[in-house]
C-alpha cells in the first residue's frame, strides 16, 4: 500500500521542491537580511520574506543550473560528472577567498576615511595603531586636547582601547555543576576571550589647527604622530601590579548538551577622558583624568563572586596620598568611599549615642579637600596611576556607560539616560555623594524610546555646548538588536534636566 502522505505529496507540482530546497539554504541568510531581529509579530512577514527569496533562488539558480547540469556529455576525454561536480566546492572556495582578501588584509578598503555627512558634520577614520607588533583592533577613541602654560605647545591626549576575541574549545571535562549539586562529566568548554588593553599616548600638537575650520580635515592632527603603547596602572598601590588577571563573570552551563560557556577579560575597556576644572592653571597637564570600565582585579579581595563590570577612574598616582598637599581646594559637602563608611560605622558603633549623633551632624556639614586630578602622561610612562572603583552604582549588577561632565570644578557622572540620573564623584578614592543626585524623566522623546522597546545608555564624555547646556552622546539598542548613537542636551546647573 502507498503511504497516504507520500500519494498526497505526489499532486505537488515538482516547483515546490525547488522552492523547498531553497527555502532551507537560505534561511540564515534571510534572517541575516530581514530588518528586524525579533520575530515577534513579525512572524509572517519574515516567512513572506523567505519565500520571495526562495522563488528568485530557484528561478535564478536551481532551475537554470540543474538544465546546464543535464545537458552536459560525457564524451570520451572529457572529465566525468562527478569529477566536476567535485571541482565545484574548490572554485566556489577559492573565489569567495578573492573576494575576503580585500577586507582581511586592507581594512582600509573596506570604507572611505572621511565622510562629509554636512557641511559641519565628518565622520573621520582615526589612523591609530597599538606600539610593537601587537595586531589587535583599536577602538573606542577619546581626544582632549590639554594647554601648557608659558606658552608651551598644548598636549594631544589619546585614549582607546586594544580590542580581540579568541575562542578555544576543549572537550571531555569534568564540570561541578552548583544548580543541581553534582559533578558532570564529559562537559566541552567554549572559553571565549576578550584581549583588551587601554592604550594612552600625549604629544605636542598646534592648538590653532586643532579642530579648526572644516575646509581641511586632516590638517585637524587627530591621528597623532606615533603608535599608542598600553597605559601602566594599577588596581592597589600595595601591590603596584597592573590591570590585568581580571575576575572572570560565571560560566553559563548548558545541560541539555552538556556545554560550559565561559569569557573571560584580560584588561579594562571603554577609556574616555576628561578635563577637570581649569586647565590653564599650574601645574599644566594635570588636571585630567580617565573614567573606563572594567572586571574587577582578582587581587582586590572579596570581589570576584558573581563578578560583574563595574566603572573606575585613574588619576594621578600621588594624587591617592597627597592630593590636599599638592592641588587646589574646593569646599564641597562630605562624602566619602563605602569603605570608609563602613570602617567609620563600626567605630561608631563603639561610642555611646550622643556622641555618634554629634558626629553624623558634623559629616553632613563640614567641607572638605576635593581634587580628582590626573596625569595620564605619567600612566603612559610609568605604573603610578591607581584605578579607583567608583562607589556610585551596585557591586552586583553590571554598571557601565557612565557619561561624564565637569560642574564647578567637580565630578559628575550621567548615571542613567532615561530617567536623566545625574552622581557627583571623586576620582581619587571612588566616593560618591548619594544626595547630590539629581533625577529626571520629564523628556518626551526618551519616554516614548523606552516605552516602544529600546534601551538607553550613555556614551561619549559630556562637554559645554553653550552657556546653559551641555552636549552628550548616547546610543540606544532597539528590539531588533539595531544599535544607534544620538546626541543630546542637558542643562548646565543641578537638577540637568534635558533639553533637547
Amino acid at each position: 500500500a502507498i503511504d497516504p502522505i507520500a500519494r498526497l505529496f505526489a499532486y505537488a507540482p515538482a516547483s515546490w521542491g525547488n522552492l523547498s530546497f531553497a527555502q532551507y539554504v537560505l534561511q540564515f541568510s534571510a534572517y541575516e537580511l530581514f530588518p528586524s531581529k525579533s520575530l515577534d509579530g513579525a512572524l509572517l512577514p519574515f516567512f513572506i520574506f523567505l519565500l520571495s527569496l526562495s522563488w528568485l533562488y530557484a528561478e535564478l539558480w536551481i532551475i537554470p543550473a540543474r538544465a546546464w547540469w543535464l545537458q552536459q556529455s560525457t564524451k570520451k576525454g572529457q572529465p566525468s560528472k562527478a569529477r566536476r561536480l567535485a571541482a565545484l566546492p574548490p572554485l566556489l572556495s577559492a573565489l569567495l577567498l578573492v573576494i575576503a582578501l580585500p577586507y582581511k588584509y586592507w581594512p582600509a578598503a573596506r570604507t572611505p576615511a572621511l565622510v562629509r555627512v554636512a557641511d559641519e558634520c565628518v565622520d573621520l577614520r582615526l589612523d591609530w595603531r597599538i606600539a610593537g607588533d601587537d595586531t589587535r583592533a583599536v577602538i573606542n577613541p577619546s581626544l582632549l586636547l590639554v594647554p601648557q602654560a608659558d606658552g608651551a605647545p598644548a598636549q594631544l591626549v589619546r585614549a582607546a582601547r586594544a580590542h580581540a576575541i579568541s575562542e578555544t574549545i576543549s572537550m571531555g571535562l569534568s564540570y561541578y555543576w552548583e544548580a543541581e549539586d553534582e559533578t558532570v562529566a564529559d562537559v566541552t568548554e567554549i572559553h571565549t576571550q576578550w584581549s583588551s588593553d587601554m592604550l594612552l599616548s600625549t604629544e605636542p600638537t598646534d592648538a590653532a589647527t586643532f579642530l579648526a575650520g572644516w575646509d581641511d580635515v586632516g590638517a585637524w592632527g587627530l591621528s597623532g604622530s606615533g603608535a599608542m603603547p598600553p597605559a601602566r596602572f594599577t588596581p592597589s598601590l600595595r601591590t603596584n601590579s597592573s590591570w590585568h588577571g581580571l575576575c572572570e563573570t560565571p560560566p553559563l552551563y548548558v545541560s541539555s548538551n552538556r556545554t560550559l560557556m565561559r569569557k573571560s577579560v584580560t584588561g579594562a575597556e571603554d577609556p574616555k577622558l576628561l578635563a577637570v576644572g581649569d586647565m590653564r592653571v599650574s601645574p599644566p597637564g594635570e588636571r585630567w583624568l580617565i573614567s573606563f570600565s572594567s572586571l574587577p582585579p582578582v587581587e582586590l579581595d572579596g570581589e570576584c563572586e558573581h563578578a560583574v563590570t563595574q566603572m573606575y577612574a585613574v588619576a594621578r598616582g600621588e594624587s591617592a596620598t597627597t592630593a590636599a598637599a599638592t592641588a587646589a581646594t574646593t569646599a564641597v559637602p562630605t562624602f566619602t568611599s563605602a569603605a570608609a563608611a563602613a570602617a567609620a560605622a563600626a567605630a561608631a558603633a563603639a561610642a555611646d549615642e550622643a556622641a555618634v549623633a554629634d558626629e553624623a551632624a558634623v559629616a553632613r556639614t563640614e567641607s572638605v579637600t576635593i581634587q580628582p586630578t590626573a596625569d595620564a602622561g605619567a600612566i603612559a610612562a610609568a605604573s603610578v596611576g591607581v584605578g579607583t572603583r567608583l562607589d556610585c552604582g551596585e557591586r552586583h549588577r553590571p554598571e557601565k556607560n557612565w557619561i561624564a561632565f565637569t560642574h564647578e570644578g567637580q565630578l559628575f557622572y550621567v548615571y542613567s539616560i532615561f530617567p536623566h540620573v545625574i552622581v557627583q564623584a571623586r576620582a581619587t578614592d571612588g566616593a560618591c555623594a548619594t544626595w547630590h543626585e539629581y533625577t529626571d524623566a520629564s523628556f518626551a522623546p526618551f519616554s516614548q524610546l523606552v516605552r516602544d522597546g529600546y534601551q538607553l545608555h550613555g556614551s561619549a564624555t559630556a562637554i559645554q555646548y553653550s552657556n546653559d547646556t551641555y552636549l552628550a552622546l548616547m546610543h540606544s539598542i532597539g528590539p531588533g538588536g539595531a544599535y544607534t548613537t544620538f546626541a543630546y542636551k542637558f542643562q548646565r546647573e543641578p537638577p540637568f534636566r534635558v533639553r533637547a
